[in-house]
C-alpha cells in the first residue's frame, strides 16, 4: 500500500495554506488567538474551506461507492444463474440484503452515528486520545447489538412470513441471511475504526482496504457461485470473507503505519464503561434518524411483496434500489466530509466556518444531483440490463429509473443535512424530521398510489419522492435559523467532560494528554 499523502492545513497571514506531506500528520488548522471569529477576505475564506472539503470528500465517496459493490455484484452473480427458480433466488437475495440492512446495519450504524459527533470534535479540540476511548465504548454497545441480531437472524424466515412475504421467497432469505450473520461484527468494527480516522481528516486507509475487498469478493463469488455446491449462497460466503477482511485489513495499516498511537493510550474499560451513557445519548438519536430513513425503503421491498406479481416487484425494486443507494454514495461522501469538518470547527469554537462548511455541503451535493439524475434519464434503458435478463423486471425497472432521476436533488439536500446535523451533535433534530417525512407522508402516500391508484413499484417511489422533499425544504430552513455559536459553546463542553478521558497507568488518574487551549483546527486570523 503506498503511503498516504496527507494535507496539513496551515493559516498565515489571513490566508490558509495546503501543503502535501509524506506523513500522515493531522490536518490542522493553527489560530493564535482562538476566538472561534473568522476574520479576513470572506471569499478566500470560501475557497479554503471547499477545497478542504473536496480533498476530504473524494476519496470518501470513493470508499463508499466501491463498499456498495459486493451488494451490486452478488445481485448480478446470482441474476445470470440460469434455471427455473432464477426469479425466487433475485427475489430472495434482495429480501435476505434487506433483512440485513433492516435489523443489523441500519442499527449498527445508526449507533456508531454517535462517533461523527465526539470524535470529530474531540479531535477539533485537540483531545485526540478521547478517541481511543469511544472506540472501545462502540466496542461494547455493538457487541451488545450483534447478541439481539442473532436471534432476529435465526428467526428470519418466520419474520419475514410474518411480514407477508411468499413462502418460498422467505424460506430462500432465510437461508440466505443465516450465512451472512458471522460477518456482521467485522462490519460493526471496521465502522467504528473508520469514523476514528474519518475525524482527522485521514480517509485514504478505507479507499485501498475497500479496493481490496472488493477485489476478495469478486473472486471468491465468481468461484464460489459456479465451480462449488453452494451455488447461489456462494455470494452470501463471499460476502462473509469480504467483510471479515475490511477490519484486518485496516487494523494492520493503522498499526503498519502508526496512526494508531495518535489516538490509542491502551485499554480503558473504566472509561469506556462511563462513556457509555453519553455515547448512547447521541447514538440512539443517530440511530433513529438513520434508521428512520433506511428502514423506509427497506420497507419498500417488503411492501412490494404484497402487490400483484410480486416476484417481479420485489426484483425491480431491487434493482432500482441498487442504482439509487450507489448515487447515494456521492451525496454520503460529501455528507461525512461536511459533518467532519463542521465537528472539527465546532470543536475548535469556529462557529463561522462551521457555518460556511454547512452550506457548502449542501452546495456541492445539489450539484452533484444534478450530475447524477442526468446520467440516470440517459441511461434508464441501459441499466437494467446489468442485473437481470428478464424481460418484465426489466420494462419495470426503466419506468422506475424515470423516477429516481426526479428524486436525486432531493435525496443528495437530505444527504447533507443529515451529515450538518452529526457534525453538530443534533441527531434528534434529523430523526424527528426523518419520521414526520416517511412515516406520515412517504410511506402512506406510496401505499395509496401503489394499491388504490394501482401505480404498483411505481407509487411506492413517488412516494418517497415527495418525502425527500419535505426534508429537503424543511431541514435547510432549520441550518439557515441554527445559532452556531451556542453549537460550539455545546461542542466545547463535550469536549471537556472528564468522563471519558483516558486513565493513566501509573497514577490511576485521569490525564489529559494535550495542551486544553490548542486545537487541531481553530479559527481564522
Amino acid at each position: 500500500l503506498a503511503e498516504e499523502r496527507d494535507c496539513s492545513i496551515c493559516v498565515e497571514k489571513d490566508h490558509l495554506s495546503i501543503s502535501s506531506t509524506d506523513e500522515s500528520d493531522d490536518k490542522t488548522i493553527s489560530s493564535s488567538d482562538g476566538n472561534g471569529d473568522t476574520h479576513g477576505n470572506h471569499d478566500i475564506v470560501i475557497f479554503d474551506e471547499l477545497l478542504a472539503m473536496i480533498k476530504l470528500a473524494a476519496p470518501v465517496v470513493g470508499t463508499y461507492m466501491l463498499e456498495m459493490m459486493p451488494g451490486v455484484v452478488g445481485l448480478i452473480l446470482v441474476g445470470h444463474i440460469r434455471g427455473d427458480n432464477t426469479e425466487e433466488i433475485i427475489s430472495a437475495t434482495a429480501l435476505a440484503v434487506a433483512f440485513l440492512n433492516l435489523f443489523a446495519f441500519t442499527v449498527g450504524f445508526g449507533l456508531s452515528t454517535a462517533m461523527d459527533t465526539l470524535c470529530s470534535q474531540a479531535f477539533g479540540a485537540n483531545q485526540s486520545q478521547r478517541m481511543g476511548v469511544y472506540l472501545q465504548t462502540g466496542v461494547l454497545v455493538l457487541s451488545s447489538l450483534y447478541i439481539i441480531v442473532c436471534i432476529m437472524f435465526y428467526y428470519s424466515t418466520e419474520i419475514l412470513i410474518f411480514l407477508g412475504q411468499p413462502a418460498q421467497v422467505a424460506e430462500l432469505a432465510g437461508q440466505f441471511t443465516r450465512y451472512l450473520l458471522p460477518g456482521v461484527p467485522f462490519v460493526y468494527l471496521y465502522e467504528l475504526l473508520r469514523k476514528v480516522l474519518q475525524a482527522q481528516n485521514n480517509v485514504l486507509p478505507m479507499l485501498y482496504v475497500a479496493i481490496i475487498s472488493n477485489v476478495i469478493n469478486v473472486i471468491t463469488g465468481y468461484f464460489l457461485v459456479y465451480y462449488t455446491r453452494l451455488g447461489w449462497l456462494g455470494v452470501a460466503v463471499a460476502r462473509v470473507v469480504c467483510n471479515i477482511s475490511l477490519p484486518l485489513m485496516l487494523i494492520s495499516y493503522v498499526m503498519w503505519n502508526s496512526l494508531h498511537k495518535k489516538f490509542w493510550t491502551g485499554l480503558q474499560y473504566h472509561a469506556a464503561i462511563r462513556g457509555v451513557r453519553e455515547f448512547l445519548s447521541l447514538g440512539i438519536p443517530g440511530m433513529l434518524q438513520l434508521c428512520f430513513e433506511w428502514w423506509a425503503f427497506e420497507m419498500l421491498c417488503i411492501i412490494c411483496g404484497l402487490l400483484p406479481n410480486a416476484i417481479i416487484a420485489i426484483g425491480s425494486n431491487a434493482i432500482i434500489l441498487n442504482v439509487a443507494s450507489n448515487t447515494y454514495m456521492f451525496y454520503l461522501g460529501l455528507s461525512i466530509a461536511g459533518s467532519v469538518r463542521i465537528g472539527n470547527a465546532l470543536g475548535a469554537n469556529d462557529p463561522q466556518r462551521a457555518k460556511i462548511a454547512a452550506w457548502l455541503t449542501i452546495g456541492m451535493s445539489a450539484t452533484t444531483a444534478t450530475i447524477c439524475s442526468t446520467l440516470l434519464f440517459i441511461f434508464r434503458k441501459r441499466i437494467p440490463v446489468l442485473f437481470t435478463h428478464d424481460d418484465e423486471m426489466n420494462e419495470l425497472a426503466q419506468h422506475l429509473l424515470l423516477i429516481g432521476a426526479i428524486f436525486q436533488l432531493p435525496d443528495a439536500v437530505n444527504g447533507a443535512l443529515q451529515g450538518i446535523f452529526r457534525g453538530s451533535g443534533r441527531q434528534s433534530l434529523g430523526a424527528k424530521l426523518n419520521f414526520v417525512a416517511y412515516y406520515i407522508l412517504g410511506i402512506p402516500m406510496g401505499c395509496l398510489l401503489a394499491f388504490r391508484f394501482h401505480e404498483s413499484v411505481g407509487g411506492l417511489w413517488s412516494g418517497m419522492t415527495a418525502s425527500l422533499y419535505l426534508i429537503s425544504v424543511c431541514g435547510t430552513v432549520l441550518v439557515s435559523l441554527s445559532n452556531w455559536e451556542s453549537l460550539a459553546k455545546q461542542a466545547i463542553n463535550r469536549t471537556q467532560d472528564k468522563e471519558t478521558l483516558p486513565i493513566s497507568v501509573e497514577t490511576g488518574e485521569c490525564q489529559n494528554l494535550v495542551n486544553p487551549s490548542a486545537s487541531n483546527f481553530g479559527s481564522f486570523n
